[in-house]
């Protein structure tokens, strides 16, 4: 007991996101919990990675590919060539997050033609604002966290969820269930560059 304070006894999840029609989805999932209306903090630009980024989706209507934190057991060069590789399949310009997974390719373990077509056609960025780039996107790959979900929601742009824990699964649920989203059937792990490509 901190601060002479009471123990507690119970407790209630407060969930901030913008769509009432969620609450009964996150109701039957979290019958102890609350819905209200999304929770965005406004940030610093990320200065000149965000310029770049916004000016390179305007140009080339790329794919968004970005799991956050999410690893889902491969490594950062793993999930940077399986990112490339979908890219190449499907032919189309990419913006890649590499995020606190920091996924990047390794030149030395990645096939000569996956390090040219990332060259050419492929910005990996640390991070980026999505608001200021989604629009501009083709398709949104991602991990489906809550706030990439909603912010993807709000561009407009279809999104691919690739789930790897918890409500991930439900906000691919979610998606394909709106249709706003394509679900390959899909998780992170179990992905694979063809697959992505065919999603």
């Amino acid at each position: 007991i901190a601060c002479g304070l009471d123990k507690v006894k119970s407790a209630r999840e407060l969930y901030r996101w913008n769509k009432p029609r969620y609450s009964s989805v996150v109701s039957a999932w979290c019958p102890n919990s609350l819905v209200g209306g999304a929770g965005y903090i406004r940030i610093a630009s990320a200065g000149e990675s965000n310029t770049i980024a916004e000016e390179f989706a305007e140009k080339h209507c790329p794919v968004y590919i970005g799991f956050g934190s999410m690893t889902a057991g491969k490594s950062a060069d793993e999930l940077a060539q399986m990112s490339v590789r979908a890219l190449m399949e499907s032919n189309n310009y990419g913006i890649v997050c590499s995020g606190w997974s920091e996924m990047i390719l390794d030149a030395k373990t990645t096939p000569r033609e996956v390090v040219k077509y990332a060259r050419e056609r492929v910005l990996f960025v640390n991070w980026v604002d999505h608001r200021r780039i989604f629009e501009f996107c083709k398709v949104i790959v991602h991990h489906g966290g809550a706030g990439t979900t909603h912010i993807a929601l709000e561009s407009g742009t279809p999104q691919v969820i690739l789930p790897v824990i918890i409500d991930q699964f439900m906000w691919q649920s979610v998606t394909t269930r709106l249709k706003v989203g394509a679900s390959a059937g899909q998780s992170l792990p179990e992905t694979t560059a063809k697959k992505l490509a065919k999603a």
